[in-house]
């Protein structure tokens, strides 16, 4: 989380920009921010972005803000989506995302690289009709007769 001077800023979402050097040279880096706060005369927020470095490597990087003209980032992105709604698979060279079609939460994700490993949920989320649960019959033989007691079956409403 980095801090910047309330009276400099406006909006950091709009106003930073992250660059690295590359041969001497400032390149702009793609990145998002978010998480942005305000405390007192400070704004904070988190900015994210992918940097390819190797082990151990430092980097040096520049994070501009203070232009309140500046319009928000539009980044280019590798990223393709396809679906509708909830059905929605999410996909580049490194992974597939792919979300429940009832509940839109994360179902599968299958990384594209090496073996094609896949983390899977192996059931249903929240919500799914597989969790309410649905007499079928039978089941209130299962306990002990109570006097006074009936038992329902059906649809609730």
């Amino acid at each position: 989380m980095l801090s910047f001077p309330d009276a400099h800023v406006t909006s950091l979402t709009r106003e930073i920009r992250v660059a690295g050097i590359n041969d001497g040279q400032p390149v702009e880096i793609p990145s998002q921010v978010f998480g942005e706060v305000r405390r007192g005369e400070e704004r904070f927020a988190r900015i994210l972005c992918m940097l390819d470095s190797l082990p151990r490597q430092q980097q040096t990087l520049l994070v501009f803000y203070g232009n309140a003209n500046a319009e928000l980032p539009d980044y280019p992105s590798d990223l393709s989506t396809i679906g509708e709604g909830f059905a929605l698979d999410i996909s580049n060279a490194y992974f597939k995302a792919s979300l429940s079609r009832q509940t839109g939460q994360l179902e599968r994700l299958t990384l594209l690289r090496e073996h094609g490993l896949e983390l899977y949920s192996r059931g249903e989320g929240h919500g799914e009709p597989t969790l309410v649960y649905r007499s079928h019959g039978g089941r209130e033989q299962q306990w002990p007769r109570t006097t006074g007691a009936t038992a329902m079956t059906g649809q609730t409403r």
